[in-house]
This record gives C-alpha cells, sequence and structure tokens, in this order.
C-alpha cells in the first residue's frame, strides 16, 4: 500500500510540475509574442520612411535597434557603441558633360537641374509645349497633380512613378522628358546616386 502511495504522490508531483512548466512557458510564449508584436509594428511604421538608407527613418530604426539591444544586456561591439558606420557604394553621378540649355541660356547642372541615373544620352534641338505629347517631340512634364492626388499616400514612391511613366513615354516615341513641378507642394526630388532603378 505504501509502495502505491508513493507512487501515486510521485506521479501527482511530476503532473503538478508539468502543469506549472506549462503554464510558464505559456506566460514567456505570451510575452515574447507581445514584445515581437511591438518590435515588428514599431519597425514597420510609416514615420520609419521604408528604413531607406540615408532617410530620417532609417536613424529612427537604428536608434529603436541599438535601445533594444542596450535594454537586452548586449554588450556594444561596434566602433560607436552598437553601431558600426561602413560606405555605401553610391556608385552614379552626373557626367561632367552633363548640360542644359533652354532658350540660349546654359542651366548649371546639380543646380538649375538634375537628371534621373536612369536617364538616356543625347542631343535634342526642339520647342517646349506644355501639354504637347506627339512622337519625337520633347515632353514638358508637370508634376503637380501627381503630387496633388497622393499627398496622404505615405507609400507613394514618387521616383518610381517618374521611372515607370518615363518607360512608357519611351515607347509612345517621346524624344525626352523635362519634368517640373509648378504645384505647392515639395516633390524633394534630386538627383539620387544611390538609385537601383534600372538603366
Amino acid at each position: 500500500m505504501k509502495l502505491y502511495t508513493r507512487s501515486a504522490i510521485f506521479l501527482l508531483l511530476v503532473a503538478l510540475s508539468a502543469c506549472s512548466t506549462t503554464q510558464h512557458l505559456k506566460r514567456q510564449n505570451s510575452t515574447l509574442q507581445t514584445s515581437l508584436v511591438n518590435h515588428v509594428t514599431f519597425l514597420a511604421d510609416d514615420r520609419l520612411e521604408g528604413r531607406r538608407t540615408g532617410t530620417a527613418g532609417e536613424k529612427l530604426a537604428m536608434q529603436y535597434i541599438a535601445e533594444q539591444f542596450r535594454l537586452a544586456g548586449l554588450t556594444p561591439k561596434g566602433t560607436e557603441q552598437y553601431f558600426q558606420p561602413f560606405s555605401v557604394n553610391e556608385g552614379k553621378k552626373m557626367g561632367a558633360d552633363c548640360n542644359m540649355i533652354i532658350a540660349n541660356k546654359a542651366l548649371v547642372p546639380g543646380k538649375d537641374f538634375f537628371v534621373f541615373p536612369f536617364s538616356a544620352s543625347g542631343q535634342i534641338t526642339a520647342p517646349l509645349t506644355p501639354g504637347l505629347r506627339e512622337m519625337g517631340a520633347p515632353w514638358l512634364i508637370d508634376l503637380r497633380d501627381v503630387l496633388e492626388e497622393n499627398k496622404t499616400n505615405p507609400h507613394f514612391d514618387l521616383p518610381g512613378y517618374v521611372y515607370e511613366f518615363s518607360a512608357k513615354a519611351k515607347e509612345k516615341g517621346a524624344a525626352a522628358l523635362l519634368w517640373y513641378n509648378s504645384g505647392p507642394i515639395d516633390d524633394k526630388l534630386i538627383f539620387n546616386p544611390k538609385d537601383k532603378l534600372p538603366v
């Protein structure tokens, strides 16, 4: 009888221990899941601008991750605490021979105009007429409307839009595209040497 009682008590203790361990694991899993959801929610937030290289959003993500490392007790191993700076090969630049003359006035590259990294090389002499989109002629394109339509869309990719529009315009026979912005919304377009769009 004592053997059965001891066996029953032993089995009961094992069962209780297993229940306690299971509940502890469930709490740990719940905490881990909540923590992961919070991390992903922050890192996927539109304020981080896709964490693109060189953006303020990239810096926010970098600081957030470094703080999480610190809170986890990880020892910094970078040359600057948790950070390890490195160079990004920007790879593209406007050529020295890049120029534009409009109405006999030479424009200054990088100041008065810039080219997109996917732009073709070439020379064209032709009148510019807003709204005229004929085959073999240069097209003058105003960004005002597309910026207004997408002003509340944080995922709108203006450089991507310009690239896609340019590809379609080329198919339709545009000799060149000159983009301008007559609206109040800043297009923030610049020559982007980090541009990953195909040439």
